[in-house]
This record gives C-alpha cells, structure tokens and sequence, in this order.
C-alpha cells in the first residue's frame, strides 16, 4: 500500500475533484482512516495555497527551492 504522503502527491496532480475521488477510493480502499489523512493534507493545501500562491506550496511539497538558493 502507498503512503499518506505518496497518495497525496498524487491527488495533488488531479485537478477534477471527481477524479480525485475515484483515485481516493480506489488507492484508500476502505481504509477510512488513510482517506481522512490524506483529505485532510489535500484540504490543508488549498488553504495553504490561497495564502501562499500556488508555485510555493508546490515547491514546499516536493522539497524544490525554485532554484533561487543553495540550501
């Protein structure tokens, strides 16, 4: 089974909210708990993003620093 994290990378690249759905369903199974995780991280996101901008929080989830710094 895949990871909270890795199910979320994931549905972060489905921007049809039905299709998130079905991918949800489908890699969660009936794992309620791993589904609430990963809606929760997904939900927390988009408020991230509304706040931040979309190119940030993206860098920010995969460990990119835009190429601006040496980190």
């Amino acid at each position: 089974m895949e990871s909270s994290d890795d199910i979320f990378l994931n549905a972060r690249q489905i921007a049809d909210r039905a299709e998130r759905a079905g991918y949800l369903a489908k890699t969660c199974g009936g794992d309620a708990e791993l589904r609430g995780r990963v809606e929760a991280m997904l939900r927390d996101a988009e408020r991230a993003e509304k706040i931040f901008g979309e190119e940030s929080t993206n860098q920010n989830l995969t460990g990119g620093n835009g190429g601006n710094r040496e980190v």
